[in-house]
């Protein structure tokens, strides 16, 4: 079964943003083929001034490809012309891997046909219902993915159906950033969703009766002006090299 998909750009984090989009809305699709035995597929999008063949390989559980897209195309890579460009491009080289386990390329023009008609922003929901202590209540991550930002809401739901959300940060498309950082989810009794980072030092807490949040900082191995600057970390206008420079992480030349 497929866990991992990832699509970016050879030598460049700040522009794999642009791409993020497009990742989820293919994976999405991808991990309901439960005839995919790959566990991990990735594909790197390189800048060519002559266009070249995808190159696939696979070994095990794992599938690499690599293809090629315009040097201006790269240029325009917001564009709804070299989006569907970049789509069809995925899509034909998925196809080669298709060819090659012998699985239904029927499959994978459906899901190109389909895509189109979804439009932006693409939707993910991060992870499971979490259920409160009385089991009354669920919330749940749902992220709304644009080409170069998303936004983040906490839904929450009663008897299995949705009955507000709390939009709590327009920030970057990379989700995985800000929801490995911030990875522990929990409730406080039926009123109060919570998660935090590793360290317990910050805390987004929702208010499921009121409908807002908070940021709580209790400061252990930082201070609270370092905890803030890592919320700040995670806001969309923050490029990859002020990120890592925020949060210590060495900026490799």
């Amino acid at each position: 079964m497929l866990r991992f998909f990832y699509i970016s750009i050879a030598e460049s984090v700040e522009q794999t943003k642009f791409l993020k989009h497009i990742e989820y809305s293919v994976y999405k699709h991808l991990k309901s083929l439960k005839y995919v035995s790959f566990r991990r597929i990735d594909i790197e999008v390189e800048a060519k001034e002559i266009i070249e063949a995808p190159s696939v390989f696979h070994a095990h559980d794992i599938a690499r490809i690599k293809l090629s897209l315009g040097s201006d195309e790269m240029l325009t890579i917001q564009e709804k012309k070299t989006i569907n460009t970049i789509y069809s491009k995925v899509f034909d080289s998925l196809k080669i891997l298709w060819l090659e386990k012998s699985w239904s390329i029927e499959d994978l023009s459906r899901i190109h046909d389909q895509i189109p008609l979804e439009q932006l922003p693409c939707t993910m929901l991060v992870g499971k219902p979490v259920a409160s202590k009385s089991k009354k209540y669920k919330a749940i991550v749902r992220c709304e993915v644009y080409t170069d930002y998303a936004d983040y809401f906490v839904d929450f739901m009663e008897k299995g159906k949705a009955v507000h959300s709390i939009h709590f940060l327009k920030g970057s498309p990379i989700i995985q950033l800000f929801l490995g950082f911030f990875h522990t989810r929990s409730w406080n009794g039926d009123d109060f969703f919570i998660f935090s980072d590793l360290n317990k030092e910050i805390f987004y807490v929702f208010n499921r009766k009121e409908e807002h949040f908070t940021i709580e900082y209790r400061p252990i191995y930082n201070t609270e002006e370092q905890c803030k600057r890592h919320v700040r970390a995670f806001e969309f206008d923050v490029t990859n090299s002020e990120r890592l420079e925020i949060m210590g992480i060495p900026v490799r030349d």
